[in-house]
C-alpha cells in the first residue's frame, strides 16, 4: 500500500497545474473578447423619427420634423442624451424634403416655403421625352442647342414657362436661440443644392430656362439655355458676388474645397458632359473636360460621387449604353478615375467595365483615407451584399474590403458612420435563411478612422 504522505505533494501540483491552466485559459478568453470588441463596428441608436435619416454633424443628429404645429428642428448626440429642439417654425411654412440641412461649426441652415409646395415641373434631362415601357423611343438626354440643320419630320415641343418660387434660408445656432433669415440669399425652388463652403454660401439665381424636347426619327432629346446666375454669399458680412451666368436652374452644385463643382451638357448631338469650377474669388473655369459620357449620368450625380482627397480630384465615371431598348439606354459605373483639380495628370484608378467589377459608389474622404462602397459581380441565384471599403490609390490593388454594408456613408469627427442590413425573425427561420418569413432591418454602425 502506497504511503499517503506521498500522495498530497502530487495533488499539490495537480491542483497547481489546472488553476494554471485556468488562468491561461481566461487570459486567452479576455484577450479575444478585448480584440472582438476593438474590431466590432459600435451599433448607433438612432432617433425614432419619422421621415429621412437624421444628418450627423459634428457628433449630433440633427433632424426635421413636420406637424400641424410647424417644422421643428431637432438635435441630439451621437452617444445618446437628451434631445434639443433648436427651432420650431409657424404652421404656414413647411421645410422642403428635396433641401439638405447645410452646417457651419456653429450654426445650423435650413430652407422655409410657404403651404401648399409648388408643383415639381420637370426639367431634367432623364425625363426629357418620357415614354412608356412598350415603347421604341430612345431618350438621349439634354443638351446645348446644336448647328444641325432639321431633319424632315423631326418635332419641337417647347416646355412652357416657370416662374421661380422664393424660399427663405434660414439659420440657428446649434447652442439654441431664435431662427433668423440669411439676408440677399434667394433660395429657390429649383436650387436643389445650395453648399456652404468656408464663409460663403453657393446658390442659384433662377430665371427660367429656354427648352425645347426634339423628336428626330425614334430618338428624342431636350436643348436647353439656362437664364440663371451662380452667385456666392458672404455669412459674415452679406456680400454678394455673382461668380457665373447662363446656369441650367437646375444645377446640381458640389462642395470642394475652395469653391464648388457643377456639371454641363455640350451642344447636340456631343453626349459628353464637363465639370466647371468656381470659388468666391476664382471666376468659373473649366475643371474635367469630358467629366462624364451623358446627361443619362445627372440622377447619379452628387456629393456622394465626387471627392477631393490629398490634392486631388476623385470620381466615379460612368459610361452609357445607348444601344439598350426603351425606355431608357442602361447607364453603369465603368471606372473611378483621379485628376489634378485643373484637369491634368488624369488616371484611372480602378476599372469598373464588365468583367472587372460590378458597382462602386458612395465616395468619402478625411485626411488620411478614401472610403467607397463595392458590390460585388452577382452569380445566378446569389445576392451580394455591398461591401464597405478603403481605397489606395498609389497601389496596384487599391481596393480593400472592410466589411458588408447598406445605405449611405457619413465621415464625422474621427468615425466612420454606415448602415448595415441584417435579418431578425424566429430563430428556426434564421437557421432555414427562411426569406419568406423572415425581415431584413437596418441599423447604424460606426468605427474609428485609422490614424
Amino acid at each position: 500500500m502506497e504511503n499517503p504522505s506521498k500522495q498530497k505533494p502530487a495533488k499539490r501540483k495537480s491542483l497547481r497545474h489546472t488553476a494554471w491552466q485556468l488562468g491561461v485559459v481566461a487570459v486567452v478568453l479576455l484577450l479575444w473578447r478585448l480584440i472582438y470588441q476593438v474590431q466590432q463596428p459600435e451599433l448607433i441608436q438612432t432617433p425614432a423619427a419619422p421621415g429621412p435619416h437624421p444628418v450627423i454633424h459634428h457628433g449630433e443628429f440633427f433632424w426635421i420634423t413636420q406637424d400641424a404645429g410647424g417644422p421643428i428642428l431637432h438635435a441630439r448626440p451621437v452617444r445618446g442624451g437628451p434631445e434639443r429642439i433648436l427651432a420650431q417654425e409657424s404652421p404656414d411654412v413647411e421645410v422642403p424634403s428635396s433641401m439638405p440641412l447645410l452646417f457651419t461649426d456653429t450654426d445650423v441652415f435650413y430652407t422655409l416655403h410657404p403651404k401648399p409646395k409648388p408643383q415639381l415641373l420637370n426639367i431634367s434631362g432623364a425625363g426629357a421625352g418620357g415614354t412608356g415601357s412598350g415603347s421604341t423611343v430612345i431618350n438621349l438626354g439634354t443638351f446645348r442647342p446644336g448647328k444641325e440643320r432639321p431633319v424632315p419630320g423631326e418635332r419641337h415641343t417647347k416646355l412652357p414657362s416657370w416662374s421661380p418660387e422664393s424660399y427663405r434660408l434660414r439659420r440657428v445656432s446649434r447652442g439654441g436661440g431664435p431662427a433668423r433669415d440669411v439676408p440677399n440669399v434667394e433660395a429657390d425652388y429649383w436650387s436643389w443644392d445650395i453648399q456652404i463652403v468656408g464663409d460663403w454660401i453657393y446658390w442659384i439665381k433662377t430665371r427660367p430656362d429656354d427648352a425645347t424636347i426634339i423628336m428626330r426619327g425614334p430618338e428624342v432629346h431636350m436643348e436647353r439655355i439656362g437664364h440663371s446666375d451662380l452667385m456666392a454669399t458672404s455669412l459674415q458680412t452679406g456680400e454678394t458676388r455673382k461668380l457665373a451666368g447662363n446656369m441650367d436652374a437646375s444645377a446640381a452644385l458640389m462642395s470642394g474645397t475652395g469653391g464648388v463643382y457643377w456639371e454641363e451638357p455640350r451642344p447636340y448631338p456631343d453626349l459628353i458632359q464637363d465639370l466647371y469650377y468656381a470659388s468666391a474669388t476664382t471666376p468659373r473655369r473649366l475643371a474635367i473636360p469630358g467629366y462624364q459620357a451623358s446627361s443619362y449620368d445627372r440622377p447619379f450625380l452628387g456629393s456622394d460621387t465626387l471627392t477631393e482627397y490629398r490634392g486631388r480630384l476623385y470620381w466615379i465615371q460612368y459610361t452609357t449604353d445607348m444601344s439598350h431598348p426603351a425606355p431608357s439606354p442602361v447607364t453603369r459605373p465603368a471606372r473611378l478615375v483621379s485628376a489634378n483639380s485643373d484637369g491634368s495628370d488624369l488616371k484611372t484608378v480602378l476599372d469598373l467595365t464588365p468583367g472587372k467589377l460590378a458597382t462602386f459608389r458612395l465616395l468619402k474622404a478625411d485626411q488620411n483615407s478614401l472610403y467607397g462602397a463595392y458590390l460585388p459581380p452577382e452569380r445566378y441565384g446569389q445576392v451580394n451584399a455591398t461591401l464597405l471599403c478603403r481605397l489606395h490609390p498609389e497601389r496596384a490593388n487599391p481596393l480593400e474590403i472592410l466589411r458588408p454594408m447598406a445605405g449611405g456613408i457619413t465621415v464625422d469627427q474621427g468615425y466612420l458612420y454606415f448602415d448595415a442590413e441584417e435579418k431578425v425573425g424566429a430563430f428556426w427561420d434564421l437557421v432555414m435563411n427562411d426569406e419568406v418569413n423572415l425581415k431584413r432591418v437596418s441599423h447604424l454602425y460606426r468605427i474609428p478612422l485609422p490614424k
